[in-house]
């Protein structure tokens, strides 16, 4: 588990986890559609590290916190929507949500109370892993990443071209950023 206060607006604080070998992936889907539960759970395949998560929650909080519309009425349901560079709520629902074969996932929740945090471990039969100190994602797939972010291997360089190269990571990441950043100006 880790915790971050927003420093834009240092009166929310984040709490994200990270589980894996999941085996109610089923019934935790269900009981988020069914509104049993107030918190966030996203697909780890195209998150690269908690920056991506950092930046989701920031636009977030900013759109809650103006009032302004934001594309869904509850601030962990719409840090998945902010995760994504489509507009589009189901896009992101498909691209970060929680898929029924899912074994690995992120959890993460805006100004939760222990109780809410003890309530996630509780309800997920899995292993949750330390991410205290290491922040870059083991679950990152490179290439699920390119295609939900529709970035081309023309807009990486030729020689850094294998996917675990970190100079390589670290390009994909920036335009992983900037797509995120981007989102609903073009």
């Amino acid at each position: 588990m880790r915790q971050y206060t927003i420093k834009i607006y240092p009166e929310n604080r984040l709490t994200i986890l990270l589980f894996k070998n999941v085996t109610n992936t089923n019934e935790i889907k269900d009981g988020l559609q069914n509104g049993l539960w107030d918190w966030a759970v996203a697909n780890c395949k195209p998150i690269f590290d908690h920056q991506q998560i950092l930046i989701a929650a920031t636009k977030s909080i900013s759109a809650f916190s103006e009032s302004k519309k934001p594309e869904s009425f509850n601030i962990n349901k719409d840090m998945i929507n902010r995760l994504s560079p489509s507009g589009n709520f189901a896009d992101s629902l498909t691209n970060f949500g929680l898929n029924a074969d899912d074994k690995e996932f992120f959890v993460f929740l805006m100004n939760a109370t222990q109780e809410k945090i003890d309530q996630v471990k509780s309800n997920i039969k899995g292993e949750e892993i330390d991410i205290s100190i290491e922040t870059k994602n083991i679950y990152f797939n490179p290439d699920f990443a390119k295609k939900v972010y529709k970035i081309s291997d023309i807009e990486l360089p030729n020689e850094l071209s294998t996917s675990n190269n970190e100079l390589y990571l670290e390009k994909l990441k920036g335009l992983i950023i900037n797509n995120m950043a981007v989102k609903g100006l073009l």
